[in-house]
């Protein structure tokens, strides 16, 4: 079984359970022994997404040795929506002879099946570069109109939703602390040490600063 989520904010993992739950009913009525759930949280199958899927990869992997001889999903789009590594799948599944089920009742067993699984897949791409063409018209709508990104953690030297508009003095402090220290040629490993030794933790995660948080203040 593979389950798939791709934003779980607060990693509670309830997407994951949900699909674990319809894909186990699928394998009782199928009759399948399910031996292993190969489990992503929180990872994105987009077209846009640059990460690897580990799980993905080591489960076509069993897949090829024979270590498992069926995979079940919830949809054709927690499975993936790139319609090019679709495809590959639809081959690697003729080519090894594992057998493939959806709990929406996809059916890769005939040419018919696997053209109508491949316009689901097209269409599942088309939804997430759609989305993403929203996002990315919304954030340039902001920028032109001198506005911050919307959302996120805290942005360290201003107050939490205050859209930007109330600072807190004492991390500005630190911020033209930080800024004289690189003007004079110190580096955001220093600025980090400084920062740490007074006490201050960064705002998105409560933790000690680092040289990349400094470079992303």
């Amino acid at each position: 079984m593979y389950v798939r989520i791709s934003k779980d904010r607060k990693g509670q993992e309830l997407g994951i359970q949900r699909q674990e739950r319809a894909c186990r009913e699928l394998c009782d009525r199928l009759g399948w022994t399910v031996l292993r759930i190969y489990a992503e949280n929180d990872v994105s199958a987009s077209t846009t997404s640059r990460k690897p899927r580990p799980v993905y990869t080591e489960m076509m992997k069993d897949a090829r040795s024979g270590v498992i001889d069926a995979i079940v999903v919830y949809s054709i789009d927690r499975l993936t929506r790139r319609i090019t590594e679709l495809t590959s799948f639809l081959e690697e599944q003729k080519e090894y002879g594992f057998a493939f089920a959806t709990t929406e009742g996809e059916d890769t067993s005939s040419a018919s099946g696997r053209m109508i699984l491949t316009i689901k897949g097209a269409v599942a791409q088309q939804e997430t570069e759609r989305m993403a063409e929203r996002v990315n018209s919304a954030l340039l709508r902001r920028r032109e109109k001198g506005k911050p990104h919307a959302g996120g953690p805290r942005v360290f030297g201003f107050e939490a939703d205050s859209g930007f508009q109330q600072v807190v003095p004492e991390e500005v402090k630190l911020i033209r602390l930080g800024y004289e220290m690189l003007m004079d040629r110190k580096t955001p490993g220093d600025v980090a040490r400084a920062w740490n030794e007074k006490g201050s933790r960064s705002s998105a995660s409560g933790t000690m600063w680092t040289p990349h948080k400094v470079k992303h203040v």
